[in-house]
């Protein structure tokens, strides 16, 4: 039974994660932070976003591989199979909104907020079952065995932040332009990690209970 709740509440967190990232595409304001790379890779290169995010999660468990080494686990390039699970459920979510569109800057807030905090609640689902990260996760948690001092959502920040900038030096070195960068996506990237620590402080004991009958893991644990 405990194993049951465990895969739930992980595809729960994968969908919260999915409608996060279709509300933040629908607002208007820029594509989600994380999301920022595939994206500006897909437009220089002609290639599918969904192929971009599959090259992208693959690089991010081969960083894995060489942070880890010894303590990686060849269970965990099982992420790849869940990152096709998220891409179903990014086109499910998108289906669930349709073709509806905000149209005040108010409204598009709103939807950027809601975004955010889906996304805060969607990375706590899914990590504290401690089945499978998904990528990008896997190997921020990798650095914090590695570097204990760190959190989930402070090394979140600055990933975000330092994926936005590429992005945005590699959109302006293709096209001369910035592309699908507004200010929903430094928005994003600031208050995302700030959620995940956020709903971590709330969620993360309910959740070890439920699944573990024990207190919230340590990030320290390699995924």
């Amino acid at each position: 039974m405990k194993t049951l709740w465990r895969i739930l509440i992980y595809i729960l967190g994968l969908f919260c994660l999915a409608f996060s990232v279709t509300l933040a595409v629908s607002s208007n304001l820029g594509v989600i932070a994380g999301n920022t790379f595939p994206f500006i890779i897909s437009q220089v290169t002609n290639i599918s976003l969904g192929t971009c995010c599959t090259a992208v999660f693959f690089v991010y468990v081969l960083l894995q591989i060489v942070i880890l080494r010894k303590d990686f686990k060849p269970f965990n390039l099982l992420q790849l199979v869940f990152s096709v699970l998220f891409g179903y459920f990014v086109r499910l979510t998108t289906l669930i909104i349709g073709g509806w569109v905000a149209t005040s800057y108010l409204v598009q807030l709103l939807q950027l907020a809601l975004s955010i905090l889906l996304t805060g609640i969607g990375v706590v689902l899914y990590i504290q079952v401690n089945l499978l990260p998904m990528p990008p996760e896997g190997f921020l948690q990798a650095i914090i065995f590695k570097r204990p001092g760190n959190t989930l959502g402070k090394l979140r920040i600055i990933h975000d932040c330092v994926v936005v900038l590429i992005s945005a030096v590699i959109s302006y070195a293709a096209f001369s332009t910035i592309l699908g960068i507004r200010e929903g996506t430094l928005i994003s990237a600031v208050f995302s990690g700030l959620a995940i620590d956020f709903f971590s402080k709330i969620l993360a004991a309910p959740i070890r209970r439920v699944c573990f009958d024990e207190p919230a893991v340590s990030s320290r644990t390699p995924s």
